[in-house]
């Protein structure tokens, strides 16, 4: 695998790069030790921390493919839960430095291996905080058939160390493929899939106070049904808390839409000169800087294929920022060329001021040879504010 990366180097011109305005800042990687148990490789998972140091990651997927002709050679879900924890340490080249520690729950029962969820860190009453796992599942082979998983809310109390399982035939049922953001004591949970290919454009909130799920009503106008959007929930100067739908799968959404609480309706606020579809990927928000950060994901056409990619997609390596205050998208262009290189069903968080980048893979080819998919095992991070 590192002779791999190693020569992702030749390989990086490929990519599409963003070379417009600022901001302009360099990703980096973080130093930790690749000899002690960690969760990689495996991509399609979902991270969810306190902001500061600590990122959990839970399950996800890794689906291998053969570089000859892109069949699935493997299928492997997990239902590990992961705890990334960020020293308050820097190396001597002022990399971060952090450690994983593999957590095993006092709870005898536990959610089933899954990918394509959404988890989301809420409090409760006192303050404590938890994680809310809702929605995913598994496939056969090649994404289909696709089963969501009937155990579809847990609860897990970082506290005690146990997961609860809060499913109870109410809310929007088991979903694979949504999208979600929280505050405070509070999971949204917007859109998704169900067997039936059925797409859905509702938006649920659950509430780990009351233990209850509402559905929030739609006035006027609405994204289109999809799965796979990227969400997050963000405060603007001018009109309040909004939660944020772009892009998603099915039909490569290039649209933005806010869902803007104290109005109680949903506004579209697409810019045609930012409007880049992006699927397969994932993103983190800074708060206090307003801002929410993408990486890489699925390209716009045309499409590198073979590689050993299983359809003609392309992983990308640019980085997207949307202004809460300005409701707007801005280029982010990346000081350093070499790094990250281009992923796709990768895991994000924020920590302090600072956007972290876990797992997810590639596809790699070019000047006559192929190197085919390759699984990043590296952290990268960027600051964001």
């Amino acid at each position: 695998m590192r002779s791999q990366i190693f020569h992702l180097a030749i390989f990086i011109a490929l990519a599409n790069c963003f070379t417009l305005t600022p901001p302009t800042k360099s990703y980096n990687t973080v130093i930790y030790d690749k000899n002690q148990p960690n969760p990689f490789p495996r991509g399609t998972w979902t991270a969810a921390g306190d902001g500061n140091s600590t990122t959990y990651l839970f399950g996800g997927l890794r689906d291998t493919f053969n570089k000859a002709n892109g069949t699935q050679t493997t299928n492997e879900f997990f239902g590990d839960l992961w705890k990334f924890e960020l020293s308050n340490e820097t190396s001597f080249s002022g990399q971060f430095e952090g450690s994983w520690e593999l957590i095993a729950p006092n709870s005898s029962a536990n959610p089933s291996p899954r990918a394509f969820y959404e988890m989301e860190m809420v409090l409760d009453d006192a303050g404590s905080q938890h994680l809310l796992l809702y929605g995913g599942g598994v496939f056969a082979n090649q994404g289909f058939p696709f089963f969501p998983a009937a155990d579809y809310l847990w609860d897990y109390d970082i506290a005690s160390n146990t997961w609860n399982n809060l499913t109870d035939g109410t809310g929007p049922g088991s979903r694979m493929s949504p999208s979600s953001a929280s505050s405070q004591s509070v999971m949204y949970v917007f859109g998704g899939v169900k067997p039936t290919f059925t797409l859905f454009n509702d938006l649920w909130q659950y509430n780990l106070t009351s233990h209850q799920w509402t559905l929030i009503p739609i006035n006027g106008s609405a994204p289109a049904p999809r799965l796979a959007a990227l969400s997050t929930y963000m405060i603007s100067n001018h009109n309040g808390p909004f939660f944020l739908v772009y892009g998603g799968g099915t039909a490569a959404f290039t649209d933005v839409w806010e869902y803007r609480f104290n109005a109680g309706i949903w506004v579209n606020t697409t810019d045609p000169s930012t409007a880049i579809s992006r699927a397969s990927t994932n993103g983190a928000t800074n708060a206090s800087a307003k801002k929410f950060l993408i990486y890489g994901g699925d390209s716009e056409p045309p499409h590198q294929s073979g590689c050993g990619a299983p359809a003609p997609l392309q992983p990308h390596n640019g980085t997207l920022i949307y202004h809460a205050n300005s409701h707007s998208f801005d280029f982010f262009e990346n000081k350093n060329p070499n790094l990250p290189y281009p992923l796709k069903h990768i895991a994000a968080a924020q920590m302090g001021n600072y956007t972290f980048i876990f797992g997810g893979y590639s596809f790699f080819c070019g000047n006559g040879s192929s190197i085919g998919q390759v699984f990043n095992t590296d952290i990268f991070y960027v600051r964001n504010a």
